[in-house]
């Protein structure tokens, strides 16, 4: 998931810490408010994306459980708000891991429990879009939904699924697998470093929630969305503002 930015034209590591630091204190914040921890999620993961922000690698936002949703619901966003809305591999980790340096692609692979299908929608009129406002903002986050889990199959591959984004009954983008990484074990190891340069720790039980795999797709009020990947399922999402 690197960049074939030069590095000379990185975003520093000073700023991305920086940034990071306090996205994670309101993380902390909202869990001692009693929100419960869910897991991550990837931003900007496509390497073109990355180039455009001058970022070496995806950076990771976090999601609890102040802003999940079901499958069939109906989101209700802010009146001036420009709502995206991005079809995501799920990433369940069933062991923590701590620093992916250390731990080899098998260890990384074997912390995998299984996988789902989940949307997420973020506000791109929520922050400024300097990387420093982007990471303390959450990465736009609005609301996310997780599918139901899926544990047979056998040696998936990104490069296999078959998906889509239908808005009101219109197919609007196709999925692009080219977006992730070929070894799904590569997200996991971006996130599982990102935290572990905070004092964090990836930990069993979290869901990563992996970036788009399509285009994403700007849906407006009364939209009806369907997401399809296949072979991991179908959510669906309706828009209010």
């Amino acid at each position: 998931m690197k960049s074939s930015t030069m590095q000379q034209d990185f975003v520093e590591d000073i700023v991305l810490m920086q940034g990071m630091q306090v996205q994670l204190d309101k993380w902390q914040c909202l869990l001692e408010s009693g929100h419960k921890r869910v897991g991550w999620k990837i931003g900007f993961n496509a390497m073109a994306d990355q180039e455009r922000m001058k970022l070496p690698s995806p950076i990771v936002g976090f999601l609890t459980s102040e802003s999940v949703l079901d499958s069939g619901s109906t989101y209700k966003g802010k009146k001036h708000a420009k709502l995206m809305l991005e079809a995501e591999v799920a990433i369940l980790i069933g062991k923590d891991v701590s620093v992916s340096a250390s731990a080899g692609k098998a260890q990384l692979l074997a912390a995998i429990e299984g996988f789902a299908p989940a949307i997420e929608v973020v506000d791109v009129a929520r922050s400024s879009h300097d990387i420093t406002s982007i990471l303390e903002d959450n990465i736009f986050h609005e609301t996310f939904i997780l599918g139901e889990l899926v544990k047979d199959i056998a040696e998936f591959k990104v490069k296999d699924i078959l998906g889509n984004v239908s808005v009101n009954n219109q197919v609007v983008q196709t999925a692009d697998p080219s977006r992730y990484p070929d070894d799904i074990s590569e997200v996991v190891s971006v996130v599982a470093d990102t935290l572990a340069k905070q004092g964090k720790c990836l930990q069993a039980g979290d869901w990563i929630i992996s970036g788009s795999i399509t285009q994403p797709v700007e849906v407006f009020s009364g939209d009806q969305v369907e997401v399809a990947l296949l072979p991991l399922g179908s959510l669906s999402l309706n828009i209010d503002k």
